[in-house]
């Protein structure tokens, strides 16, 4: 493959460039390029650059954009979200009502509680489902989620 002469060309991934990095030089050069289709390339290599979908498709390591790309899946972005909005019942909760009563939970920790264990069946389904190296990343970011969600918990006391 010859090396790309046009800057826009550059901006793709070295996989993507080695695969249609002619293609796009040649279409460049024989139809040019205005500012729409400036517009246009920069965005579609950003995409490329953020979610690398070539790896995920061949099954191999993830790549740089692999992680987005994976948390685009609704049984590893629902616990994410619910991990958040637990987070924050509970500090609306604090803010709202201060602290609790050592009495009835009442609905906000009932609430909680429904919220974290409600991610077990989409994180067991997310982690059986996928290759091992798209979950190591996400293993951690839901391990955080869930670590900020139940550190409010644990450290007042609730």
């Amino acid at each position: 493959m010859k090396r790309p002469r046009h800057w826009l060309v550059r901006l793709y991934p070295k996989a993507w460039r080695e695969r249609y990095g002619d293609e796009l030089q040649d279409l460049i050069e024989t139809e040019g390029a205005g500012p729409r289709a400036h517009y246009d390339i920069v965005r579609a290599a950003l995409d490329e650059r953020l979610f690398d979908r070539s790896s995920l498709r061949a099954g191999q390591a993830a790549g740089r954009g692999a992680l987005a790309l994976t948390l685009r899946t609704p049984s590893a972005l629902i616990p994410l979200i619910m991990s958040a909005v637990a987070l924050l019942v509970v500090l609306l909760t604090v803010i709202a009502a201060g602290m609790p009563h050592r009495g009835d939970e009442g609905a906000a920790a009932h609430l909680f509680q429904l919220l974290i264990v409600g991610q077990v069946p989409f994180l067991v389904w997310f982690h059986i489902g996928k290759p091992r190296a798209h979950r190591v990343g996400t293993f951690a970011l839901h391990a955080a989620a869930l670590f900020a969600a139940l550190c409010p918990v644990w450290y007042l006391g609730l």
